[in-house]
């Protein structure tokens, strides 16, 4: 019988073979190939375990993987899972990626039939550069009491979850001194209703969150992108002290004398605004001068309310528009989404 050339080939060689198939699962698979690729793929740095339809086979994965150290962790599984899944058996795959000292991407998607009444921790990780979090309606808690920071840490992603409001607090505070993006989308307090971050890193914030009758404090000095907060949020008080604002969306009602934009500009490259048409006028006055301006009408009826005309405050979109660019100098894109529809007409300016 021929030998095997597969089974003469390095380690090394298999790891770049093995690497390149984008899933340890499919690496796994390989071990049919060749007696010796059997144990190769455990020993891989990348754990890519993707669509998976059993917990199991998660535990199994993890438990097979011989690599001292882990440069990903990427768990995904389909939206509608065919078991329960509890959070008892997600905790111990968070703290696989403590345990191997994970010093790259952390990517974990439950689906939505995830306990919601159970709690995932995510350990400290002070190698991890990213993390995206997708865990449905279970509550997150973030770094447990004790020393250590997210040291590596640049961008943090959260899909879905239930977090107390020190939780989001950590991770604007000096815990994650190099955090440039952090995306929380779709999050609910479960404790407090005020949401409060301070970092001198973050440069880009999505902070759909939405706040019940609760109060937003943002203190970010090179904060230059801003989504805030979620639209079905009741914000009675609101202070953003960002100097280097340049991208704002803002999707509740802005009350000039209650939501305060400190040490910024009056000149924006975009603002986006979300609400009823009376609530926009005010803000667009706080920022009068926008190179693009997006407009999302919460009136069903399509109108806007865009200033006082001879005793009359609602006009249609043709009137608003024109009133827009007679107001707003140095406007030289406008787009307008209209309501109930997936339409949006966009007027630019030749200036």
């Amino acid at each position: 019988m021929s030998q095997c050339r597969i089974s003469n080939l390095s380690d090394d060689l298999l790891h770049v073979i093995l690497l390149k198939l984008l899933s340890t699962t499919a690496a796994g698979r390989t071990s049919v190939l060749s007696r010796r690729w059997r144990h190769v793929w455990a020993s891989l740095p990348d754990l890519l375990l993707e669509n998976i339809n059993a917990a199991d086979s998660v535990d199994a994965a993890l438990a097979a993987c011989s690599a001292p150290t882990a440069t990903r962790l990427a768990i995904t599984m389909p939206l509608l899972f065919p078991n329960d899944l509890t959070t008892a058996r997600v905790n111990p795959w968070l703290r696989f990626a403590a345990e191997r000292r994970l010093a790259g991407e952390l990517t974990l998607r439950l689906p939505r039939t995830v306990d919601a009444e159970g709690e995932i921790t995510l350990p400290l990780l002070e190698k991890v550069t990213r993390i995206t979090l997708t865990i449905s309606s279970s509550t997150l808690r973030v770094l447990p009491t004790g020393g250590g920071t997210f040291a590596s840490l640049t961008v943090a992603r959260i899909t879905g979850a239930r977090m107390a409001s020190r939780d989001i607090k950590r991770f604007g505070s000096a815990r994650c001194p190099c955090l440039r993006t952090l995306e929380l989308r779709g999050v609910s307090l479960v404790t407090g209703s005020e949401v409060s971050i301070r970092s001198e890193s973050l440069e880009r914030l999505v902070l759909h969150v939405r706040i019940a009758g609760g109060r937003l404090e943002l203190v970010t000095p090179r904060l230059q992108y801003l989504r805030a907060p979620a639209r079905c949020s009741m914000l009675l008080q609101a202070t953003v002290v960002a100097p280097k604002l340049a991208d704002l969306g803002w999707h509740v009602d802005y009350r000039r004398e209650h939501h305060r934009f400190v040490e910024a500009g009056t000149h924006l490259r975009r603002l986006v605004i979300t609400g009823k048409g009376g609530s926009m006028v005010p803000l667009l006055r706080r920022f009068h001068t926008v190179d693009e301006l997006v407009l999302k009408s919460g009136d069903r009826q399509g109108t806007f309310i865009v200033g006082e005309t001879e005793g009359k405050q609602k006009h249609a979109f043709a009137p608003s528009v024109l009133h827009l660019l007679r107001k707003l100098q140095g406007l030289r894109k406008l787009v307008l989404h209209l309501p109930l529809t997936n339409k949006f007409a966009v007027f630019a300016s030749n200036v």
